[in-house]
């Protein structure tokens, strides 16, 4: 049953980030670029981060549900400036944007249930 799962997750996570768009941004110009429009989840991670692992299945899955957003992940060992831009000081770390414009923020791993959630509350969905 549970390589049945992490095998699901995985082929989750390869279909969210091909299909749509989960883009992994390495530069702050590119990130800025990447937010000025529309709504937009940036979910900052690193490898080492174990709470990270856990939670990405979920933002993989929540992206395919939402393919109106665009998810954003920002590795802070490749891309530091932008973590420090945003006060980034834990990990994981969710920013929503609208617009540009910094609207929420969540720290730590939560459930799908509770992410689907925040993404919907954020963005009036």
């Amino acid at each position: 049953m549970k390589l049945r799962n992490l095998l699901y997750f995985s082929i989750l996570s390869m279909l969210a980030t091909q299909a749509f768009g989960l883009a992994h941004i390495t530069s702050i110009d590119l990130f800025m670029k990447k937010i000025e429009r529309g709504n937009t989840v940036a979910y900052f991670t690193a490898d080492w981060c174990f709470y990270c692992k856990q939670f990405e299945p979920t933002i993989n899955t929540v992206a395919i549900k939402f393919p109106t957003i665009s998810f954003l992940q920002v590795n802070v060992n490749q891309a530091e400036a932008i973590a420090l831009t945003f006060s980034v000081s834990s990990l994981p770390t969710v920013l929503y944007f609208k617009d540009g414009k910094l609207v929420d923020r969540t720290r730590g791993s939560m459930s799908q249930r509770n992410f689907e959630a925040k993404v919907k509350q954020v963005f009036n969905l």
